[in-house]
């Protein structure tokens, strides 16, 4: 798969959706588009959160990971404010969608009336983009946008991913707690007006002064 380009704007996320996976089945175009905003998500978090001490990640990572099923990442970028409840809602039912094309080997398509009913939740919830809109007057410029439940889809896909990309580039990170005052060494003041580490007896700093640390 080629790799996207880095631009944040709407027309390379659709184009690279449509051309990518133009010749995918139904099932394959759900589960890849899916698997990227779960990606996007999880570098979300991962852009908020502080950094893990080791080379894996424990929270993301492994079969006990506390936040490594897509739905546990989707609610906890909503509670830590990273997004909105509506756009928590909106992925969610991509989630849903995702998981109906890969449990249901040989029923699921964009005509199943759940895949349908769902997409044209999404396209409600997006009122800037409506998906008919943008076919009628090619409001996204240089892109071709197929019909049907499946360009739809897609196009959603493409909004959302966007989104999370704009999200990521201008995230802030979280910072380091100070440490507890449990850890915090004992100064003392010695008698030549020196600060030392009780524990040690190391000198913690050789000058003072004195209208401070009087004695």
């Amino acid at each position: 798969m080629a790799k996207p380009k880095k631009e944040l704007n709407h027309a390379w996320q659709l184009d690279f959706l449509f051309n990518e996976f133009e010749k995918e089945s139904d099932r394959a175009a759900v589960i890849l588009a899916v698997s990227l905003i779960d990606e996007a998500l999880k570098s979300l978090l991962n852009s908020f959160l502080l950094p893990s001490a080791g080379s894996s990640d424990e929270i993301f990572d492994g079969a006990n990971a506390p936040i490594g099923t897509f739905s546990a990442k989707i609610t906890l970028a909503q509670r830590l404010g990273l997004i909105s409840t509506q756009f928590c809602r909106d992925i969610h039912l991509l989630r849903k969608i995702r998981n109906a094309f890969a449990h249901d080997v040989y029923g699921c398509n964009f005509e199943n009336g759940g895949v349908k009913s769902r997409i044209l939740e999404l396209d409600k919830s997006i009122t800037r983009f409506d998906c008919n809109n943008l076919r009628e007057t090619q409001g996204i410029k240089g892109v071709t946008i197929p019909e049907g439940a499946r360009g739809d889809f897609l196009i959603i896909c493409a909004f959302i991913l966007s989104c999370l990309h704009d999200r990521i580039k201008n995230i802030t990170r979280l910072k380091d707690s100070d440490s507890e005052q449990i850890y915090y060494e004992l100064l003392v003041i010695n008698e030549n007006a020196e600060i030392i580490v009780a524990s040690t007896g190391e000198i913690h700093e050789k000058k003072v002064d004195n209208k401070i640390y009087k004695q």
